[in-house]
């Protein structure tokens, strides 16, 4: 302690710690400070929808005149320095979070406000969707700031909201029919400051189009795959997409193949939206190219088309693919050069169909090992091919099972495990490899006799 001096004693001080003190300067002559600048109101956290008007404000109150200066996400904004800030047209470029610092006369300091997170709803106050359609609602936040979601709907004009339950993402989706007008559906944003809400008004169109068959494919001789544009009433009546009668496939050469039966693909796969099924043939489609006349069917609003009302929304043509599915490996659940056949979703029957491109296919698979000396894995699709060839592949979704999860395109020399490889894999932004995200690679060695494989992968 300090005992020389007179007055309260001091603690002892400990050089070995860090110190921090504060120290005000005054102007020669003055005694005391100004009053420091106070901020009375924060600005508040909002949730846009898109085109907006928004409106940041703030109360502050010290000595002399204010100076104000906005900040979005730490950077200063120009010409931003009065106790409002104005975004005319909120677009996503404006979500972020907002402070302001206010300083007055010197020697004053100058305090800087809470964050205001800008957030973002994904449409209009009132969005306008066709019946059978799907809704699909989101929010966007700074990706700096943590919040969890929660969306609730009401039927009673707002006077009260019920929390969807499993709606705690970003996005909600769902399917809308007449009976749905009118509702509100609110987001609330729980951010650590409190919580924000934004609601939208669902108003649904009366759907009056017909509806169109997209597309058909087959790649084995007793399944066809069929797209229509919209979900449709796969009930097996007369005008329902799911009577087999109606259904019949032209060949260029031969007798017509009837349908047996209509198996619908309603929500079997990731965007499957009930606009697809399976038809299962009569008899054994020898291979060629087919016209499938589709001759009388109903969307869910009732709208009736086909080949009898209006040719040109009940033709599609295809050419039997005559595929054949291979596994490479040891069927199991996991370890070096096995495969999981159990684990592929394949839908109602144990076939991928096809997507709504015509000639397109929808694939599904899984593997365990195909970048070291075992592989294991399940061609859907496997087909050998001598020359060149062009071949597209979109990947709809990958599902990470860990962080080398990869889906993609491969080009093989034989199914044979180690078989020289050549492909264009897509992999999770957490994954360990130098090349996240897109890159093509080879597998050169080749232990076991095979063919050459020379190729050049195209990205685009």
């Amino acid at each position: 302690m300090d005992r020389g001096r007179s007055g309260t004693p001091n603690p002892e001080v400990d050089l070995t710690q860090p110190i921090s003190f504060r120290m005000l300067l005054l102007p020669v002559g003055q005694t005391t400070a100004s009053s420091p600048v106070s901020i009375t109101t924060q600005p508040a956290n909002q949730i846009a929808h898109p085109n907006d008007d928004v409106m940041l404000s703030i109360s502050a109150s010290g000595t002399g005149t204010l100076v104000y200066q906005w900040y979005k996400n730490g950077v200063a904004i120009p010409s931003a320095n009065s106790s409002t800030y104005d975004i005319p047209s909120a677009q996503a470029s404006d979500v972020a979070s907002y402070t302001v610092t206010v300083s007055g006369d010197p020697p004053s300091c100058a305090a800087t406000s809470q964050a205001a997170v800008l957030g973002l709803a994904s449409g209009p106050a009132t969005t306008n969707v066709f019946q059978n359609r799907v809704m699909t609602l989101a929010v966007t936040k700074p990706v700096s700031v943590s919040a969890t979601y929660q969306w609730s709907k009401s039927t009673d004009n707002g006077a009260n909201y019920t929390p969807i339950d499993g709606a705690t993402n970003a996005t909600y989706s769902q399917f809308v029919d007449l009976p749905d007008d009118g509702t509100l559906f609110r987001i609330t944003l729980n951010l650590a400051s409190g919580s924000i809400t934004a609601d939208t008004t669902l108003h649904v169109v009366a759907d009056m189009t017909v509806p169109i068959l997209v597309s058909a494919g087959a790649y084995d001789p007793l399944h066809i795959g069929i797209v229509y544009n919209e979900r449709m009433d796969f009930q097996d009546h007369v005008g329902g997409a799911g009577d087999a009668g109606l259904y019949i496939a032209y060949p260029d050469v031969g007798d017509p193949i009837t349908v047996a039966s209509v198996i619908p693909r309603t929500n079997t796969l990731a965007g499957d939206l009930g606009q697809s099924a399976v038809l299962v043939t009569g008899i054994v489609m020898p291979p060629g190219h087919y016209i499938l006349v589709a001759y009388d069917f109903a969307d869910l609003a009732g709208n009736e088309s086909g080949n009898l009302v209006d040719g040109a929304t009940g033709i599609a043509d295809f050419t039997l693919q005559s595929l054949t599915p291979v596994d490479v490996g040891i069927a199991g659940t996991n370890g070096a050069g096995v495969y999981n056949a159990g684990a592929i979703l394949l839908g109602t029957l144990g076939i991928n169909p096809f997507s709504g491109t015509n000639g397109g296919l929808d694939v599904v698979a899984n593997g365990w090992d195909i970048w070291n000396g075992n592989d294991g894995f399940h061609f859907d699709v496997a087909r050998a091919i001598s020359g060149n060839f062009d071949l597209k592949v979109r990947v709809q979704t990958l599902v990470g099972a860990d962080q080398w999860s990869k889906a993609g395109l491969m080009v093989r020399g034989s199914t044979n495990a180690n078989s020289r490889w050549m492909n264009i894999i897509v992999t999770p932004t957490t994954s360990p490899s130098t090349s996240k995200g897109l890159y093509a690679a080879p597998r050169k060695p080749a232990p076991a006799p095979g063919p050459a494989l020379r190729s050049s992968l195209n990205v685009t």
